[in-house]
C-alpha cells in the first residue's frame, strides 16, 4: 500500500504528459481548421475562375464589335473560326479566342440575319451578383439560364 504522500508524489510526476482527451481535442481543432482552410481555398478558386470567365466574355465582346465594324454589322458564325467566315483569330481581332477555364468552349449563337448574338459561360458561384443583370433564357439555341452568365 501507498501512503497519501506517495500517491500525491506519483500524481505530480504523471502531470507532465497529455491525457488522451486533451490529444483528441487538439486533433479535432486542427481538423476543423484544416477543413475551413480547404473550403475557403476552393471558394477562392471558384471565384477566380468566374472572374476569368466574365473577363474573357468582355474581351470577346470587344473583338466581336471590331469584327462587326469591318463586316457590315454582321457577327461571325462562330467564335473559334467555324463555317469559313474567318472568325476572330484569322481576322486578327484576337490572338486566340479564350476557352472556359474548366475546359470546353464558351456558348455562342447568332440570329439568322447575323445582326445579333448571345454568348454565355456557366459560373460556379451561382450567387454571383453578375447573374442578377445578365441575359437569361434560351436564345438562338444557346441556353443562358442561371447559373449561366449571358451577354448580348
Amino acid at each position: 500500500m501507498y501512503t497519501v504522500s506517495e500517491i500525491l508524489k506519483r500524481r505530480k510526476e504523471k502531470k507532465n504528459a497529455f491525457t488522451m482527451i486533451e490529444l483528441l481535442v487538439v486533433i479535432a481543432i486542427i481538423g476543423i481548421l484544416i477543413a475551413a482552410i480547404v473550403i475557403a481555398f476552393v471558394s477562392a478558386r471558384q471565384k477566380s475562375r468566374d472572374a476569368r470567365r466574365k473577363t474573357d466574355l468582355k474581351n470577346i465582346q470587344i473583338a466581336l464589335q471590331l469584327y462587326v465594324d469591318d463586316y457590315d454589322g454582321k457577327y461571325p458564325s462562330g467564335l473559334y473560326g467555324q463555317m469559313g467566315d474567318g472568325g476572330l483569330v484569322s481576322g486578327g481581332y484576337m490572338s486566340s479566342v479564350p476557352h472556359d477555364p474548366s475546359g470546353g468552349d464558351y456558348a455562342y449563337g447568332r440570329k439568322g440575319n447575323r445582326k445579333e448574338y448571345i454568348m454565355g459561360a456557366r459560373l460556379e458561384n451561382s450567387k454571383d451578383s453578375a447573374l442578377d443583370d445578365d441575359m437569361d433564357g434560351i436564345i438562338f439555341g444557346v441556353d443562358v439560364n442561371d447559373p449561366v452568365y449571358g451577354v448580348q
